[in-house]
């Protein structure tokens, strides 16, 4: 592992940061190993100064020891806001704002729909053509699809078939055959070690940045091994 992925908060948390003095020394633990950490916020969009506060204390928090977290990923996929034009409108806002606050040189991330999962349900975030995939990778550094294969295939070779298309989706309607891609595979505690293989396969193929499971607390022994043979930064 050379990145972890922690959850700050979400649009419905009491809390601007959850647990700060845990997360702080969780901060410190994992940079004491040379472990990046990336702090990630669930936005509605329904109430944007909120949502830019609740990123932009993510992006400001310090540790105790003045460490700070490596990037920020914004969670794209609440639906609370209606029509799906509307919400797009706010999230690519919100997004700009955020940018715009930290500057060009900070690590940005967004974690988007699965391309494949919206051809199967329009309704949640539009057809796949209309989402702008070529704003985002204007904005953002790395590219994040939730790409579980678990809610949609089952098999090794539908893990694969799915995970590849995503990536390909992404590729093309982002323009950009070399944007950084972190694909998040399915739920560890629904997924076979088959299918974990297929998704691997697709990884290394496609030759993303990287890739892991969804998540971290159950993602299985057996699973684990499969996991190590995911490329570190497309190499």
């Amino acid at each position: 592992m050379r990145t972890v992925f922690i959850e700050t908060a979400n649009y419905g948390a009491p809390r601007t940061i959850f647990h700060p003095g845990a997360l702080g020394r969780f901060i410190d633990a994992a940079h004491r190993r040379g472990i990046r950490v990336v702090g990630w916020y669930l936005p509605s969009f329904a109430h944007l100064r909120r949502d830019l506060c609740r990123s932009l204390a993510v992006i400001g928090f310090r540790t105790d020891t003045g460490q700070r977290f490596d990037g920020f990923g914004l969670d794209i996929e609440a639906d609370v806001v209606s029509p799906v034009s509307t919400r797009i409108r706010r999230m690519l806002r919100l997004s700009h704002k955020i940018r715009a606050a930290v500057g060009s040189s900070y690590s940005l991330g967004a974690i988007i729909p699965s391309p494949y999962g919206m051809n199967q349900a329009r309704w949640y975030w539009g057809r796949v053509r209309d989402f702008p995939y070529l704003e985002l990778a204007r904005v953002y550094d790395v590219i994040a699809p939730m790409s579980y294969f678990t809610y949609r295939t089952s098999g090794m070779r539908q893990a694969h078939r799915y995970t590849g298309f995503n990536i390909r989706v992404i590729r093309h309607l982002s323009g950009s055959t070399d944007i950084p891609l972190h694909p998040i595979g399915g739920v560890a505690t629904q997924a076979s070690r088959n299918e974990v293989r297929g998704y691997v396969r697709a990884l290394r193929e496609r030759a993303v940045l990287g890739g892991s499971l969804y998540d971290f607390a159950t993602t299985t022994r057996r699973q684990w091994p499969v996991l190590r043979r995911i490329p570190v930064n497309g190499l």
